[in-house]
């Protein structure tokens, strides 16, 4: 309670495919007066008070940091994708754990990015550009609904599915007027997602399952039942 009414602290992610974690810092120094807060336990992440004035530098604009939430960065440094695998991130939009990806993995191998909102889709495609990714390829989909031919195709696959958000009130605080009506089916649309994304897996690959929720019935109940 006290997490979700405290206020936002902007985490930034430094885009190591056009600039580095140092000169980012001085770069951040000479625009705003003041050096950003290195993030624990992640590479390349700084904490800022001076977010407004860095979205109008040059640097937002030359797409050299991406405003990414730590708990995001954690989801692929947790994955860990490897430079020429082959990667699917099946609710990806606005596309920032297929850009991180993209960045470990140097550019080098596939990323799908498929979102079922066809101007989300675009957006993610204007983001890959912006951050010189040229390894994202996008699809438009029902994550929901199998597609054979991707069976057994991918190493790594984030499965960020569509949750009730109760673990991010502070960055949406009209999440807590929701009609909880409204979210009693969003478990069985999760083990859908879950399921078919298992199924686009190769054997001995990883996938990360993740909510920005604090229910258990969308969390550990929804991996309990997976891996039963």
């Amino acid at each position: 309670l006290k997490a979700d009414n405290a206020p936002i602290i902007p985490t930034l992610r430094v885009n190591t495919l056009k600039t580095t974690a140092s000169a980012f810092a001085d770069g951040c120094g000479k625009v705003t007066g003041h050096m950003p807060e290195a993030v624990e336990g992640l590479e390349n992440a700084f904490y800022t008070d001076d977010l407004a004035v860095l979205l109008k530098s040059p640097m937002f604009e030359r797409g050299e940091f991406y405003v990414q939430d730590a708990a995001s960065q954690h989801v692929v440094a947790l994955l860990a994708p490897r430079p020429g695998e082959r990667l699917m991130d099946i609710c990806a939009a606005p596309g920032g754990k297929s850009l991180l990806a993209a960045q470990l993995m140097e550019d080098r191998g596939e990323i799908l990015s498929n979102d079922i909102y066809p101007h989300k889709v675009r957006l993610i495609e204007q983001n890959a550009e912006k951050y010189g990714v040229h390894i994202i390829n996008t699809a438009c989909s029902d994550a929901s609904h199998h597609i054979d031919r991707l069976e057994n195709s991918f190493d790594r696959i984030i499965c960020d599915v569509p949750c009730s958000g109760l673990g991010i009130i502070r960055k949406k605080p009209d999440i807590r007027y929701k009609d909880e009506k409204s979210l009693a089916g969003l478990p069985a649309l999760q083990a859908s997602i879950l399921e078919n994304a298992a199924s686009y897996l190769k054997t001995g690959g990883r996938m990360i399952y993740t909510t920005c929720t604090i229910l258990p019935e969308e969390n550990e109940d929804q991996i309990a039942a997976f891996l039963a």
